[in-house]
């Protein structure tokens, strides 16, 4: 019989799947899913941080947290510029300008989130000092730390969505590589795997699931590669593309390891076991993103490198 946690994954699969294969037609289906993602995350990581602060303000760790999307202001007003999310081969060839506005896309939309987030984290502290006096600074601190810990990352998706060429096939690798990552460490570390690794932090963790779990990574950052960015510009050739994808496949199967560490250590923190119980079996929507909040950034910084590989080229 499939027991709960298997059911939930692949319900819950299904449901980004659906958002995901939907961008492909519609760039702002992903924006909107993980628009719902920071918002059930902050409820999740504001009733965490209240077993060790109080009062902690959930509505503004919310609107911390989207925060996220200030880029979409870039791109509404930056909308005449050819939509790169898919570069589809029987489209016109890029013209010479593309590099620079690749790079000023993605200038402006941290621009915007970063003056939306400075302003918010100024009002949120300023607000909680002048009405409840300065022994309230720690808790203002934690809401804007919390909100962070959540919308930078996600600013990712919005940037994939208009500023990075081929940015639908670069969301897709940051978020399904988590997903391959813990598949592969919970049934490698299951099956074969006796050492601890870190039991103060995590006591299932192993040694042969982590290894397993980065083996996957370059495995499925090399298969990625191979299909979606290689051939037409602007991509790498063949081989370049392979070794680039396996290369960004254990870096990401590391990313999303530690970043599995890091939320496991907050939960530990606020003594919780799971972030919440919304997906039976898996915890909460924190407990399944946990990953992706590092593999997002760190994609970006790779889709980065990538091009600058490719101009070289």
């Amino acid at each position: 019989m499939v027991n709960t946690r298997v059911k939930t994954g692949i319900v819950f699969f299904l449901i980004v799947a659906a958002f995901l294969v939907g961008s492909i037609w519609l760039p702002w289906l992903s924006v909107v899913l993980f628009a719902l993602v920071a918002v059930l995350g902050a409820l999740e990581l504001s009733h965490a941080l209240q077993k060790k602060f109080r009062p902690l303000s959930f509505v503004s760790i919310v609107i911390g947290s989207l925060t996220m999307l200030a880029p979409v202001v870039v791109w509404v007003l930056y909308k005449d510029l050819r939509q790169w999310h898919i570069i589809s081969r029987d489209s016109l060839p890029l013209d010479a300008r593309w590099p620079s506005d690749f790079i000023w896309l993605l200038a402006f939309g941290f621009l915007a989130f970063g003056l939306a987030f400075g302003v918010y984290a100024l009002l949120n502290v300023l607000f909680k000092v002048l009405s409840r006096g300065p022994e309230h600074m720690p808790h203002a601190v934690a809401e804007s730390s919390a909100a962070f810990y959540i919308a930078f990352p996600l600013t990712a998706v919005v940037l994939f969505a208009f500023a990075v060429p081929n940015g639908y096939f670069w969301l897709l690798f940051a978020v399904l590589t988590p997903m391959v990552v813990d598949v592969a460490a919970y049934y490698s570390g299951s099956l074969l795997g006796k050492r601890k690794m870190l039991p103060k932090v995590s006591p299932n963790k192993t040694w042969v699931g982590f290894f397993g779990g980065v083996f996957a990574g370059v495995v499925f950052g090399s298969a990625i590669f191979m299909i979606f960015f290689t051939g037409s510009q602007p991509m790498l050739p063949l081989t370049q593309s392979v070794v680039f994808g396996g290369a960004a496949g254990l870096l990401l199967g590391l990313t999303a390891q530690f970043g599995d560490w890091i939320a496991s250590s907050l939960k530990r923190w606020c003594q919780i076991k799971d972030f919440s119980n919304l997906l039976p079996g898996h915890g909460g929507i924190m407990d399944r993103f946990d990953s992706v909040l590092y593999t997002l950034p760190t994609t970006l910084v790779l889709a980065l490198v990538f091009f600058l590989l490719e101009r070289v080229n």
